[in-house]
């Protein structure tokens, strides 16, 4: 007589199921990985854009001090519907003049502080900062 055991099959289906979930754990992770990284990159291309507006902003705000030098006040600039920026200029002792322009594209800020030259709207000193 041969004796059979009762659960000829249930090791290999358990096995079976254990390999298949971790295969599929590990195939999750990797897509969530891949899904943040191309996030990060949308938020550093948000970044490089709310930069280049501000920094457009602050050619405008040159271009506007080198037309009118007695121009201090606030001021805004639309190039596209979400790129936008403001800038502020205030005057300074000594012949500077100072400029602050702010653009956010898509919670991606960016806050430069610039020192220019009054004569002449050479930059003396430019800078990012966190607020105004």
């Amino acid at each position: 007589m041969i004796y059979r055991a009762p659960h000829n099959g249930f090791i290999a289906l358990i096995s079976s199921i254990v390999i298949s979930f971790v295969l599929l754990v590990s195939v999750l992770s990797l897509g969530q990985q891949t899904i943040h990284a191309r996030l990060l990159l949308l938020t550093l291309s948000y970044k490089e854009q709310s930069e280049r507006a501000a920094n457009a902003c602050l050619t405008i705000a040159r271009i506007t001090l080198l037309n009118n030098p007695s121009y201090t006040t606030e001021d805004r600039a639309v190039f596209s519907p979400p790129e936008q920026c403001t800038f502020s200029i205030s005057e300074k002792a000594g012949g500077h003049i100072e400029i602050f322009s702010r653009a956010q594209i898509h919670q991606a800020t960016t806050n430069l502080f610039t020192v220019v030259d009054a004569l002449t709207g050479e930059i003396l000193l430019q800078e990012e900062r966190v607020t105004k």
